[in-house]
């Protein structure tokens, strides 16, 4: 997982956390403003919702693919495929169907593409 993109999901759900607090209080004392940092608030989780789904995606999902294309695994590639991993995914420059093809898993490269993913012009996924 990059570290980066988790920091930034901790911070996000951080400043909800206490954006949250602070409208409690703001409740709590009558404050005139409280109706706008609720919106802000509001907008907040939601945007840590998304960034949260977005990091589910393309590190639980899309990473562990090209994993299980590289180990060569079928029937995980084929699970994965169906809980919504993208045929095309990448992992530290190497796309799903260059490490199956570079591990000689011919199985695995005919059901990425099967799936939808596009042959890329580095096939063997090197520099």
């Amino acid at each position: 997982m990059d570290f980066g993109g988790f920091i930034l999901w901790i911070l996000m759900a951080g400043a909800c956390c206490v954006g949250g607090s602070l409208v409690f209080v703001a409740f709590l004392g009558r404050w005139p403003g409280r109706w706008i940092g609720l919106g802000v608030l509001g907008a907040g989780l939601t945007a840590t919702a998304a960034f949260a789904i977005y990091l589910h995606h393309v590190y639980w999902v899309d990473e562990r693919l090209v994993i299980a294309a590289i180990d060569g695994d079928a029937a995980r590639v084929e699970a994965l495929l169906a809980a919504g991993a993208c045929p095309d995914s990448e992992w530290e420059g190497m796309s799903a169907v260059a490490a199956a093809r570079r591990g000689g898993h011919a199985d695995v490269v005919a059901i990425l593409l099967r799936a939808g993913a596009v042959e890329s012009p580095n096939v063997l996924g090197e520099d």
